[in-house]
C-alpha cells in the first residue's frame, strides 16, 4: 500500500485513480454474482417452491445485468441527450420545416 501512495504523490494520481476505480469496478460486479446467487439460495431455502425460485433467479439475473452494462446504459444515455445529436437531427429535416 505505501507504494501506491508514493506513486499517487508523485503526480500519476489520475492514472493511480484509474487503476483503483477499475479493480473497485471488477469487485463489485463480482459481488454482485455472488449476491445474486446468495438471494436464490436464500429463496430456495426459505420458501421451497419453484414460483420463488424462479423469480428469485429472474430478478437477480436483471440487477447482475443492469450492474455488468451500467457503462452501455450511461453511454447511450449520453449518446442521446447530447447537443451534438439535437443538432444532427435539426439538419437532417428536409428544407421549409
Amino acid at each position: 500500500m505505501p507504494v501506491d501512495i508514493v506513486i499517487a504523490a508523485t503526480g500519476g494520481f489520475t492514472e493511480f485513480l484509474t487503476e483503483k476505480f477499475s479493480a473497485i469496478e471488477g469487485l463489485t460486479k463480482t459481488g454482485s454474482g455472488v449476491a445474486a446467487m446468495a438471494v436464490v439460495a436464500f429463496a430456495y431455502i426459505k420458501m421451497r417452491t419453484i414460483k420463488a425460485v424462479i423469480t428469485a433467479a429472474i430478478l437477480a439475473g436483471i440487477a447482475v445485468w443492469v450492474i455488468s452494462n451500467i457503462s452501455w446504459i450511461q453511454e447511450r444515455v449520453d449518446g442521446e441527450t447530447s447537443t451534438e445529436s439535437s443538432i444532427e437531427r435539426v439538419a437532417e429535416l428536409p428544407p421549409g420545416l
